[in-house]
C-alpha cells in the first residue's frame, strides 16, 4: 500500500509538471525560463516526497522512508544553484541553510538506514525547520 502511495505521488508531481507547463505559468510576470521549472520542479518533488516520508516515518515504515530520502536527496542536488526568488542579495546566507537542510537530511537518512524511529522524528522536524526558515527568507 506504502509504494503505491509512493507511485500515486509520483504520478500527480508529473501531472502537475505538465500541467505548469501548459498553464501558460508565469514568473515574475513573464514566462517561466527552463532554469525556473527544473527549481519549480525540484521544489514539488521535495514537497511531495517530504509527506511520503513524514508519513512512512510515522508508520515506521522505513523502505518507503528510505526511498522518499533518497528520492529529496537526488531532486535537492541543485538547490544550491537555484536563482533566488527574492533577497537576491544574500546568496551566502541561502547557501548556509542549503547545508543546514543537507546535513539534517544526511542524518535522517542514516536515522532510517538503522531504524532508528526516535532520531528520524527529531531529525524530521529539524529537516522541516530548516525548510520553513529558507521559505521565509528566500521564497516569494
Amino acid at each position: 500500500m506504502k509504494t503505491l502511495s509512493i507511485i500515486m505521488s509520483l504520478f500527480l508531481i508529473g501531472s502537475g509538471t505538465v500541467f505548469a507547463e501548459t498553464s501558460g505559468h508565469k514568473h515574475d510576470g513573464h514566462a517561466m525560463s527552463p532554469e525556473m521549472k527544473k527549481q519549480h520542479e525540484a521544489m514539488a518533488t521535495i514537497s511531495n516526497q517530504w509527506k511520503a516520508c513524514k508519513n512512512a516515518i510515522k508508520d515506521k515504515n522505513f523502505k518507503d522512508a528510505d526511498l522518499a530520502v533518497e528520492t529529496i536527496i537526488e531532486a535537492a542536488n541543485n538547490i544550491e544553484s537555484f536563482k533566488l526568488h527574492k533577497n537576491t542579495d544574500k546568496q551566502e546566507h541561502f547557501t548556509k541553510q542549503y547545508n543546514v537542510f543537507r546535513e539534517n537530511i544526511l542524518k535522517l537518512k542514516d536515522a532510517i538506514k538503522t531504524r532508528d524511529a526516535d532520531a528520524a522524528s527529531n531529525l524530521s522536524t529539524k529537516v522541516e525547520e530548516s525548510c520553513k526558515q529558507c521559505h521565509s527568507t528566500f521564497r516569494k
